[in-house]
């Protein structure tokens, strides 16, 4: 899955939704949040709309946003009828734990067609680096450590020139694969060694690897999160923009 978004460092919680049939943002998609009671029945939190770069940015506040259980619910049945187009689920929901661990800033990237749908969380940018690699074990449902990753930049005859080469570290995370000076405008691919990780694990995988290609400061130096989410047969990915930075 991939989605491109900016993230606003004032709202501890954004959504972004993405049309998989027409390729680009879904707007007016009704988004409801709630959060579990002490019961365990879920409670009205929060209510908004889609804008038309797919996103709603003003869900909650730092103060409401306190540590619980959430569950956001997309309205994806009446977005798909508004379109003509017959859908399978009435909607699609996304229950997760937040703030368990120090306060997070949260971006939920979902992925909608009309039998299928597919979601992402994301951790905030990291002003630090202009691009962020994470990678998340689906099978295991924790960050794949030890994944090589290569960055590549397309040369001005077509050809990739290998910029670096290294692995996410525990966390999954690689924060350190370029640097502001080395991240010019161009087109980028990252190249992730999956078949070494899930052979490591005992597993026989379907892909050598996963690639992603993309282009990048096309309008201005960004930031950039590229989230992969890797299983022995299938991976998605999800990026994170920034606005054009200093």
């Amino acid at each position: 899955m991939v989605s491109h978004g900016s993230v606003d460092s004032k709202c501890p919680l954004m959504v972004k939704v993405l049309d998989a049939v027409r390729g680009s943002p879904a707007s007016d998609v009704t988004v409801k949040v709630f959060k579990q009671a002490e019961d365990g029945s879920w409670q009205d939190f929060a209510v908004g709309k889609t804008t038309e770069y797919g996103e709603i940015h003003e869900l909650t506040t730092e103060e409401q946003f306190v540590e619980g259980k959430y569950m956001v619910k997309f309205e994806t049945s009446s977005y798909w009828k508004a379109l003509g187009l017959s859908a399978f689920h009435e909607y699609a929901d996304v229950v997760f734990t937040a703030n368990d661990s120090g306060h997070r800033h949260y971006t939920i990237a979902a992925l909608l067609s009309p039998f299928s749908y597919s979601t992402t969380a994301v951790d905030p940018l990291d002003a630090k680096h202009p691009l962020f690699v994470k990678v998340v074990d689906s099978v295991r449902g924790s960050p794949a450590p030890n994944v090589a990753v290569k960055l590549y930049k397309e040369a001005a005859d077509g050809s990739w020139e290998l910029l670096n080469s290294k692995q996410t570290n525990d966390k999954g995370g690689l924060p350190e694969l370029t640097t502001k000076e080395q991240f010019v405008a161009g087109l980028y691919k990252l190249e992730f060694d999956t078949a070494s990780y899930w052979k490591s694990l005992g597993l026989n995988p379907f892909y050598h690897h996963a690639d992603v290609v993309f282009t990048a400061n096309d309008a201005g130096n960004r930031h950039y999160k590229i989230a992969v989410v890797l299983s022995p047969f299938s991976y998605s990915t999800t990026a994170v923009v920034s606005e054009p930075v200093e």
